[in-house]
């Protein structure tokens, strides 16, 4: 029974005796009404939205997304940014503390060139001064992550990362590995903290060439 609205009995007496009179106290069933029409209320708001996202469906964008299929190539590229990711901490190494921490990375496919590009961007740290026995470091450090890039790509087949695990598919062409090595560049790119370039080149990941577009490459 509800406290405010409570059964209440009281003793009486009638000559000699006491009997017992039942009445109710309704003191609080006044306030409990429009309390309790407002639950109710909400309650049933709540049911409207929770009944509206059971009949949601997706967008006309989401179900074009949705109905294109995921290539091997596509996952590929997202496995080649994966293990750039996991190693990123060699990308930054360095003696005499030059660069920030985090570098930034991007894989993807032009298809007007038929590249893969790779796009790596390291940033100075705010105390490093831009003397030339500095910027002979940062040179330094770019042709290294030249040369270990290219081992570390092509230690395994290169071709591992675009292949179903476990078999080869008989569409694949027989120099499937060569040609993708052949197609892929690693640009890197080193700024300042003000976001200047102090460095850029192109690393075709086959061969030994590095093409420098900034700081000459003499």
């Amino acid at each position: 029974m509800d406290e405010t609205c409570s059964v209440v009995i009281k003793p009486e007496r009638c000559g000699n005796r006491y009997h017992h009179a039942v009445s109710r106290d309704r003191s609080g069933c006044g306030i409990l009404a429009p309390v309790f029409a407002k639950a109710m209320g909400l309650l049933a708001c709540l049911f409207l939205v929770w009944a509206a996202s059971l009949g949601a469906e997706p967008s006309a964008s989401v179900r074009s997304l949705m109905q294109e299929p995921a290539s091997m190539l596509d996952l590929g590229l997202s496995r080649l940014d994966e293990q750039l990711y996991r190693n990123r901490g060699i990308l930054v190494k360095s003696d005499g503390n030059l660069f920030e921490p985090e570098p930034s990375m991007r894989v993807t496919y032009d298809w007007d060139d038929n590249r893969i590009q790779i796009f790596i961007k390291l940033t100075l740290n705010a105390q490093v001064k831009k003397t030339p026995q500095r910027m002979a470091a940062v040179r330094s450090h770019v042709e290294f992550l030249a040369t270990y890039l290219r081992g570390f790509l092509t230690m395994m087949p290169y071709d591992l990362l675009f292949r179903h695990k476990g078999f080869r598919s008989k569409a694949y062409p027989e120099d499937l590995d060569r040609e993708l090595v052949e197609i892929t560049d690693i640009h890197m790119t080193v700024i300042d903290h003000r976001q200047n370039i102090v460095s850029r080149c192109r690393v075709p990941l086959a061969g030994k060439e590095i093409i420098w577009s900034n700081m000459g490459g003499s």
